[in-house]
């Protein structure tokens, strides 16, 4: 330092750095600006950096909506209107029925309905109705065909309305394949001529009967064996006195409908007049014909029967059924 009170800021080799004089000294932090800088928790808040919002359809629903869709080739109508359109078609008519508030039911709209190969199939050989359970149209098929486990499925027939084949349960795309080429694989094809515009199978609701299929098949029935006893009579050969026989009775049973009931007759072992395994197959075999037996409880009964079958085979036919 010299004398003029100067400090002397030079630094050299060897030196230490200069101390400050107090004019160089900065003021102490005061109070006020120490609350600026200390601020609490809650205070400033809106100045903290917001997280982005995620895409507003993972929550709204559209997202889940089209991941679960149904399958574009649905049929949309009423029961009775798929029935008629797949016989247009010549298609047997795949129903699937959902239930409420079902993983499993979704599962098959975006696993297996949605897959390349189940889709060429259904598209190929079906007519594809799906309905929700709860609906007027879920709930009228149900009844019809009381359903009670969801998803349903089944395989009808759209002529007569019978259920051919049906299931519950979720199936993945290769079990619904190998369902659906199983049956197609046993003989099943629609190739009849002549294919009724509507099924017989009514479409009243819940309360339409308890066997809403009963009447009509057996009307059409009895309808066909009359015919073929009317023709069959003009013959006067000992099949065609069976055949007018057969009539006969369905006559009598259809006049005496309103009238009691008669005690049952005691209960008489049946044998066939004819080998029905020289007539009759499960399998089908050249030369023959598919024979279906609908029974008044809606069962029915299919045989391959030879073209050549007479009329008292098939007689020997529906009385061991």
């Amino acid at each position: 330092q010299d004398g003029g009170g100067a400090m002397n800021t030079s630094t050299g080799p060897g030196s230490f750095p200069s101390i400050p004089e107090e004019d160089d000294i900065p003021p102490p932090v005061t109070t006020t600006t120490q609350d600026q800088l200390i601020m609490r928790p809650d205070q400033h808040r809106h100045h903290a950096p917001q997280a982005p919002e995620p895409p507003r359809a993972l929550f709204d629903g559209s997202a889940l909506a089209a991941l679960f869709r149904p399958p574009d080739y649905c049929f949309h109508g009423t029961f009775d209107q798929a029935k008629t359109f797949a016989a247009k078609e010549k298609k047997w008519l795949l129903v699937n029925i959902l239930g409420i508030d079902c993983f499993p039911s979704n599962q098959l709209n975006r696993d297996t309905w949605a897959h390349d190969t189940v889709q060429s199939t259904v598209v190929t050989y079906f007519t594809f109705w799906q309905q929700q359970s709860g609906t007027p149209h879920g709930d009228q098929y149900s009844a019809l065909y009381r359903v009670s486990e969801f998803p349903h499925c089944a395989i009808i027939d759209p002529r007569t309305g019978e259920a051919l084949c049906k299931w519950s349960g979720f199936l993945n795309p290769d079990q619904m394949h190998d369902k659906l080429t199983h049956f197609l694989d046993r003989d099943m094809t629609m190739d009849e001529d002549e294919i009724p515009q509507e099924s017989r199978l009514p479409s009243g609701g819940p309360g339409s009967g308890a066997a809403p299929m009963a009447t009509d098949e057996d009307a059409a029935l009895q309808e066909a064996l009359m015919a073929s006893a009317k023709e069959a009579s003009a013959a006067g050969s000992e099949e065609d006195e069976i055949a007018a026989a057969i009539a006969a009775s369905l006559q009598e049973s259809g006049s005496s409908a309103a009238a009691p009931a008669a005690p049952p007759a005691p209960a008489v072992e049946f044998k066939p007049s004819v080998d029905l395994t020289a007539v009759f197959s499960d399998e089908a075999f050249e030369g023959s014909a598919r024979v279906m037996l609908q029974l008044a409880d809606s069962t029915s009964h299919r045989k391959h029967a030879k073209l050549s079958a007479s009329t008292e085979a098939l007689y020997d036919f529906a009385k061991v059924a």
